[in-house]
């Protein structure tokens, strides 16, 4: 179960609310474990919402299209009360046809609820609410109920989504070590001078053989990478070039950003101070980070480490969230004051881009744990040589 539910409970007590109602596919996956195709395509073409009451009583809900009916006849959703509206014409083969228990149950469900899912989520709670109930949703649509009070709270799942389960750990340290296995392959192809474009390919292959999707496969070669996302298909490495790794992938819908920087043969001395310099900012982030620390003091101490030990030191963001979305909250960064709590997975990163020089950067998640954390990579922060 993704759905951190005694934590939003908690949310919702704190702000009046009697039901959350979640509407885009992010929050309709994290509440429901439920996610067709892929997020852009469940939004766009099979729009669901998801129902949670305050209540310990009352059941939650998922409305879903009838399209979706036979997906969730297996188990898809922790939720038991699932509604479908929409029209979908189906027919059974022979009326004496004898069908199985899911056959059955799958035409008796596709013969409900309604045609439209603001009228269907009218319905429900007509049941299992009262007029006036307070309401919060992620995402308010002028076409929702108008007899209960809607409050548009989409901090409220970014606060819930911040303390991750168990099953939200799992899928993330799987997603790593799916990007822990990449760097095997970029650092091999390296060796062999291959070209960037075989490079991506090779990577997004293994990225796939592992179950994952890779979706930003960044490689910034020598100069190159002094400039941000910047493709060069056909450049192979030379010796002495400086390689920003950054890879970003998902896994059963969750996300692992990670990044690395690899010497093309021995780095000078003025490398390897560059990267102790960089890779300390980091590491005393990782030392700091405990429950009761706010993210806006990681990022003072980040800062106050980086000039310590370079003069030109800048940063305006030294991590984030990570989770359903690469990016999420909270931020390592001047303006976010969350309070870190057990649970909690932050990427701590240090970027460094040197235009007409070349590029930097170590990224790493960590676990946020009752008396500190611990890094999620089993690679070790190093500077890593080709």
């Amino acid at each position: 179960m993704l759905f951190n539910i005694d934590r939003a409970r908690i949310a919702m007590s704190k702000r009046g609310l009697d039901f959350l109602v979640s509407t885009t596919s992010e929050n309709v996956l994290y509440t429901s474990d439920i996610c067709w195709f892929d997020r852009y395509v469940s939004e766009k073409l099979f729009p669901m919402l998801t129902v949670i009451p305050y209540d310990r009583d009352v059941e939650p809900t998922v409305i879903a299209p009838k399209a979706l009916c036979g997906y969730t006849l297996l188990d898809a959703t922790w939720i038991q009360d699932v509604r479908f509206y929409g029209e979908l014409k189906f027919a059974i083969v022979d009326k004496n046809a004898t069908l199985t228990e899911i056959e059955r149950t799958y035409a008796e469900r596709m013969r409900g609820n309604g045609s439209d899912r603001f009228k269907l989520l009218d319905h429900v709670l007509m049941e299992k609410a009262f007029p006036g109930a307070r309401v919060g949703i992620d995402l308010y649509d002028p076409a929702l109920p108008k007899e209960y009070s809607w409050k548009q709270a989409p901090q409220i799942f970014s606060e819930i989504r911040m303390v991750k389960t168990d099953e939200e750990i799992r899928r993330m340290t799987h997603a790593i070590r799916i990007n822990e296995d990449s760097i095997s392959v970029l650092l091999e192809a390296l060796r062999r001078n291959e070209k960037q474009s075989v490079i991506r390919k090779m990577i997004g292959g293994k990225i796939a053989s592992r179950g994952g999707q890779a979706v930003v496969i960044d490689i910034g070669m020598g100069r190159n990478g002094g400039i941000v996302y910047l493709p060069h298909p056909e450049y192979r490495t030379k010796e002495g070039d400086l390689v920003k790794y950054d890879c970003m992938l998902t896994y059963e819908f969750y996300w692992s950003d990670f990044s690395r920087t690899i010497s093309v043969g021995p780095p000078d001395s003025h490398t390897r101070e560059f990267f102790e310099a960089m890779t300390s900012v980091g590491d005393r982030i990782i030392e700091m980070a405990r429950p009761g620390i706010k993210t806006d003091e990681l990022f003072s101490e980040g800062v106050r480490v980086g000039r310590e030990k370079l003069s030109d030191f800048d940063a305006d963001q030294l991590g984030h969230g990570v989770g359903i979305n690469c990016r999420e909250a909270p931020m390592i960064e001047p303006r976010d004051e969350t309070l870190l709590e057990p649970g909690m997975i932050l990427n701590v990163e240090t970027p460094r881009f040197f235009v007409g020089g070349f590029g930097f950067n170590m990224e790493d998640p960590v676990l946020i744990t009752e008396d500190g954390c611990k890094r999620i990579s089993t690679l070790p922060r190093e500077l890593f040589i080709a």
